[in-house]
């Protein structure tokens, strides 16, 4: 039967010498005891050129030091005193692997390709700013619209996403720079539910399931918002700050009410109208208006147009309740009334 150092010396046979710590002596009979070998200091090991550092196998007679130059970051880490150069940052220490990377400040990105030197447990940021624009520094984010990292020169700006605001008015990190905001309005009966539903990228226009978003008791509404059809649903798009997809801003939004000249009632009209709304009514057949977003959609001397830019007042009276309205009827090929 094998003993135990005959299958330990069968394991060493497979591994390099070189990877074990290992001290000589020769103060005295059987000196190489486990306490004589905890009693050395070994020191982490770097170079400039790797990117991990080595438990030291040899002994080392004086002190661990860990250095990082100022200009590059780089980290060396070894058995000696500190290098006397003013490049670097250098700390010394004489207990066993003692000189960590931890001991020195680690550098954070800053703007204008710049660095700054903070505690190498502290974070480093990105940080999305109003303009959308982009801060770089150290330290805790200034703001809910930023990321922190914790490695050396971790805050790089190819790392940071844009933001909308997503489910509960919650900050959501999106792969694009458009959010959108859309007013989800449903009426079963004498009840009807009204509220904002907020997400990344543009207005959508397929079926969603929004009833883990749109809290209801009742079994009709929750069905529905399984199934919503957001082509139906009023909705703005933005993308000129992080998080822009508030409710103050679709508020401040013009939509108009919508109408063909076939159709008795008009409806509101789904999406933003980037100029100002109108009406027009047909000069032969007065009966028969039509609404649009556009205004200069409708042309002919059959129409009398009635332009207005306030949100949905552009129903048969514009001209009475919008201070920038006017009526233009042609009477003849080359005059109007107003």
């Amino acid at each position: 039967m094998n003993t135990l150092d005959d299958i330990l010396g069968e394991r060493l046979k497979d591994n390099y010498n070189d990877d074990f710590q290992c001290a000589d002596c020769n103060n005295g009979i059987l000196c190489n005891t486990e306490k004589f070998i905890e009693e050395k200091l070994f020191c982490l090991e770097r170079s400039l050129n790797d990117s991990m550092f080595v438990k030291g196998a040899s002994v080392c007679e004086e002190q661990c030091f860990v250095s990082r130059d100022n200009l590059t970051g780089y980290v060396t880490q070894g058995c000696g005193s500190c290098p006397t150069n003013d490049t670097t940052v250098c700390q010394e220490c004489k207990e066993v692997y003692c000189n960590e990377e931890s001991k020195v400040y680690k550098h954070c990105l800053t703007d204008n390709n710049g660095i700054c030197k903070t505690p190498f447990d502290a974070p480093c940021y990105l940080w999305r700013t109003p303009t959308n624009e982009v801060k770089k520094g150290c330290g805790i984010c200034p703001f809910f619209t930023c990321k922190e990292c914790n490695t050396h020169r971790c805050n790089n700006e190819t790392e940071l996403p844009f933001y909308c605001f997503g489910f509960m008015a919650s900050y959501k990190e999106c792969s694009e720079s458009i959010c959108y905001i859309a007013k989800i309005e449903e009426k079963i009966g004498d009840k009807k539910i009204q509220q904002y539903h907020y997400d990344c990228g543009k207005c959508p226009s397929d079926i969603l399931d929004l009833s883990a978003y749109i809290k209801t008791k009742e079994t009709t509404f929750a069905n529905k918002f399984k199934n919503l059809d957001m082509s139906k649903m009023q909705c703005a798009e933005c993308s000129n700050s992080p998080a822009c997809n508030a409710d103050t801003y679709f508020e401040k939004q013009m939509f108009c009410w919508e109408k063909d000249v076939k159709k008795w009632t008009p409806t509101k009209g789904r999406r933003v109208c980037g100029e100002s709304c109108f009406i027009g009514v047909d000069a032969i057949e007065m009966g028969k208006s039509l609404y649009w977003n556009e205004k200069n959609q409708i042309h002919g001397p059959r129409y009398k147009i009635h332009p207005c830019n306030r949100k949905f007042r552009h129903i048969m009276r514009c001209n009475v309740n919008c201070n920038y309205c006017h009526i233009m009827h042609r009477i003849s090929i080359n005059n109007y009334t107003k």
